[in-house]
């Protein structure tokens, strides 16, 4: 399947490639091609996004690259998320706690979360862990088996220490947000 289309089942029964563009224009945010880019990149880099591995962490950027992947769309305002080079974009797109403030408070129609339980964490959302007292570190969720009955159900994707479908109870942390993206 070419990662830049998604097969559609028509009223008709037969499936049709229809382009990513169509779909999210449909659904808003596609989990599946968001999944997909992560799929791609998890264990690489995307060479149009500077990699932050070096200044402190690309884990928020590559999470920020996936949800953009699933929508199409960034949020050009002041106090919005978007990423056009290293030295145009908000810290929304690279910081952990200003995208889950972003996804959790913003008032635009780009993309928006809310804080779930685990046991409602789907493919295509994010969790963000924390460990001395700070959030530090952005998963994109790629992998969910069900019912979730515990954090080994859970399988993310993740940079800074690059990771492709692995269990979120292999991570280190204290507490663990879940965010619904939408």
């Amino acid at each position: 399947m070419m990662l830049n289309h998604i097969p559609i089942k028509l009223l008709t029964g037969k499936s049709k490639l229809l382009p990513v563009f169509f779909i999210i224009k449909i659904v808003g945010y596609s989990r599946l091609v968001a999944r997909d880019y992560a799929l791609k990149y998890a264990l690489g880099r995307n060479k149009n996004f500077y990699d932050f591995s070096r200044i402190g962490g690309d884990c928020t950027n590559f999470v920020s690259q996936c949800i953009f992947a699933g929508t199409g769309k960034m949020d050009y305002s002041k106090d919005g998320w978007f990423y056009v080079n290293l030295d145009k974009r908000t810290p929304s797109w690279t910081g952990v706690e200003e995208l889950a403030s972003y996804l959790l408070h913003n008032n635009h129609v780009v993309v928006k979360a809310k804080e779930i339980a685990m046991e409602d964490i789907q493919i295509g959302d994010v969790i963000q862990l924390k460990r001395d007292g700070r959030f530090y570190h952005s998963l994109f969720v790629t992998k969910v088996d069900y019912p979730v009955l515990s954090m080994a159900d859970i399988f993310v994707s993740c940079h800074s220490a690059d990771r492709l479908n692995a269990r979120l109870n292999s991570f280190m942390f204290e507490q663990a947000k879940f965010l619904k993206v939408y």
